[in-house]
C-alpha cells in the first residue's frame, strides 16, 4: 500500500482534524516526516508513520490490499520501519523537502475561534458559556463567547501558551475536587494536540456531553481512562470505536478559584 498521503486524503478520517489547514498545522507543529509530492505542484504528503495507530488502521483498511488488511498490526510495524529509515536518510536535494512556512490555524476540532495577539501587559482572553461538567456531563448546545477575562501576558508565557489558542470555560460540579471546584475559571490550551495526548486534565467532548476530566492512555488496551480526582465518583473508559465520539477540545493549563 502506498506510504504517503496528502493533506486532502487526511482531512476526511474520523480521527484527524477536518480542513487542510489543521492537518499542515498539526504536522508542523509535531515535525512530522514530509516530502514534496511528485506531480502536484508545491502539495506536501505526510508519511503514515505519523500518525497515531487508529488512524493508520483506517488508511490501511481504505488503501491496503486483503492480505495487509489481515495483518494489520504486522503492517503497521513495517510502516514504522519505513518511516524510521527515511528520517536516517541524509537527503541530498533538500529543495525538495522545503515548503513555505505555513501560519498554524486554531484547532479544527475545537469549539473556540481564535484571539488576536494583544502586545501588552494583560492579554484579555474569550470566556464562553460552555459548562465544563466535572461529574456526569453536561449538554452544551450554545457555545458562544460571553465575555472576556483580563490575564497578565507574562502569566500566559510562563505556562507556554499562545492567547490566539487560549480560552476560558466553567467548571461545573465537584468530581475533580480537590483540583478544582464548582464555578471555577478553566484557562485552556486549544492548540491541537498530538495523538495520543499526555496524561493530564482536559476538556473533552463525547457526544454531546463536555468534561473535564483526567485522561489516561492505556497503550496495550489502545484506550483512555476518564478518571476523576474526586474518588466518590466512577471513573470509566473510552476504547475501540468509541474512540472516534471523543474529541479533545484543549489541555487545562490553570485552575482559576472563584471566592
Amino acid at each position: 500500500m502506498k506510504e504517503w498521503y496528502l493533506t486532502t486524503e487526511l482531512c476526511l478520517l474520523d480521527s484527524m482534524p477536518n480542513s487542510r489547514q489543521a492537518v499542515a498545522a498539526k504536522a508542523i507543529r509535531n515535525n512530522w516526516l514530509r516530502r514534496k509530492a511528485q506531480g502536484k505542484g508545491s502539495a506536501i504528503e505526510y508519511h503514515i508513520s505519523n500518525l497515531h495507530e487508529e488512524t493508520q488502521k483506517a488508511l490501511i483498511e481504505r488503501y491496503g490490499t486483503k492480505v495487509e488488511q489481515s495483518n494489520c498490526l504486522e503492517t503497521i510495524g513495517k510502516l514504522k520501519e519505513a518511516g524510521e529509515k527515511y528520517r536516517e536518510i541524509e537527503y541530498t536535494k533538500p529543495s525538495l523537502f522545503k515548503e513555505k512556512p505555513q501560519k498554524p490555524e486554531p484547532n479544527a476540532s475545537a469549539i473556540f475561534e481564535a484571539l488576536p495577539v494583544q502586545e501588552s501587559d494583560t492579554i484579555d482572553i474569550p470566556e464562553f458559556n460552555v459548562q465544563a461538567a466535572a461529574g456526569a456531563g453536561c449538554l452544551s448546545n450554545t457555545e458562544y463567547q460571553t465575555s472576556v477575562f483580563t490575564v497578565s501576558t507574562a502569566l500566559v508565557k510562563s505556562l507556554g501558551l499562545l492567547p490566539e489558542y487560549s480560552a476560558i470555560v466553567f467548571c461545573s460540579g465537584e468530581s475533580m475536587l480537590p483540583t478544582m471546584d464548582d464555578g471555577d475559571r478553566i484557562l485552556v490550551d486549544t492548540r491541537e494536540l498530538t495523538e495520543p495526548v499526555k496524561d493530564g486534565v482536559y476538556v473533552i467532548r463525547i457526544d454531546e456531553m463536555v468534561y473535564v476530566k483526567r485522561l489516561k492512555w492505556n497503550i496495550l488496551n489502545q484506550s483512555y481512562s476518564v478518571v476523576s480526582d474526586n474518588p466518590s465518583y466512577d471513573d470509566f473508559e473510552v476504547a475501540g470505536d468509541d474512540l472516534k465520539r471523543l474529541k479533545i477540545i484543549g489541555r487545562a493549563a490553570m485552575v482559576m478559584r472563584s471566592l
